[in-house]
């Protein structure tokens, strides 16, 4: 996943959400459609704070990723690495490389910097029935999310009884 480009939270705020139309972002690495409206879209719009840790969403990033590239983190630090140094893909052309579509993903920016992307979760998970509808959304940081997996509210407040969290 690279970056291409950043913004504040409140920035994006009244184009993004439910119904909203495409957005054309001029950056200096081009000009990307980019999708504005999805469900994913309303729930951090609606809310950009973790339900359980409250770390809020205060940058918006503007990603893409290469198509068929393997799965690494962000940033490997590997000098030259093919895979996520930043200059490697901004120096060739997106349609050369087969990027996906530009899209913005929600982060919290901690104050040293540190990045953790705040994500939808099903309240009751697909696995066990739950829908894809907005009233089955709420934020979590991608961390919290990853805790809870299908989990039901209970069954998780049970299971991070023993850790720090707001309940």
């Amino acid at each position: 996943m690279i970056t291409i480009s950043s913004y504040s939270y409140e920035e994006l705020l009244p184009i993004v959400g439910e119904n909203m139309p495409s957005r054309i972002f001029t950056t200096n690495e081009g000009s990307f459609k980019v999708k504005m409206s999805s469900v994913r879209m309303e729930c951090l719009k609606r809310n950009p704070k973790c339900i359980w840790c409250h770390r809020e969403g205060n940058v918006w990033l503007l990603q893409a990723g290469k198509r068929g590239a393997p799965q690494v983190k962000m940033n490997c630090f590997r000098e030259n690495c093919p895979w996520c140094a930043k200059y490697y893909y901004l120096r060739a052309s997106f349609n050369e490389h087969k990027f996906e579509r530009p899209h913005l993903n929600l982060f919290h920016r901690a104050p040293n910097g540190g990045l953790t992307m705040m994500t939808r979760d099903h309240i009751i998970a697909k696995s066990c029935g739950g829908s894809e509808s907005i009233d089955n959304m709420q934020t979590m940081c991608c961390n919290c999310n990853s805790s809870k997996g299908s989990l039901t509210w209970e069954e998780f407040v049970i299971k991070m009884g023993k850790h720090v969290g707001p309940h």
